[in-house]
């Protein structure tokens, strides 16, 4: 899917799901390790794709976990 058909699919905006993205690419980035599953995405040229099979697992994890996304970071 793409991001504007994955925002669809969890009523979100696009920018929420680029925000949740960029959250955790920063916390695995900053910790060099992250916690379950992160956010299933593959990125060709500037373009992001993700897979509907494994963004219900992602969703699944974090639900698990409680993650929290506010202003951009990941809590």
């Amino acid at each position: 899917m793409t991001i504007q058909e994955t925002a669809e699919y969890l009523s979100m905006t696009e920018e929420q799901v680029m925000s949740i993205i960029h959250a955790e690419q920063r916390s695995f980035a900053a910790s060099g390790s992250f916690n379950g599953a992160m956010f299933p995405f593959i990125k060709v040229q500037d373009e992001f794709f993700i897979s509907r099979n494994e963004l219900l697992l992602w969703a699944q994890d974090a639900s698990l976990y409680h993650r929290r996304y506010v202003n951009g970071q990941l809590q």
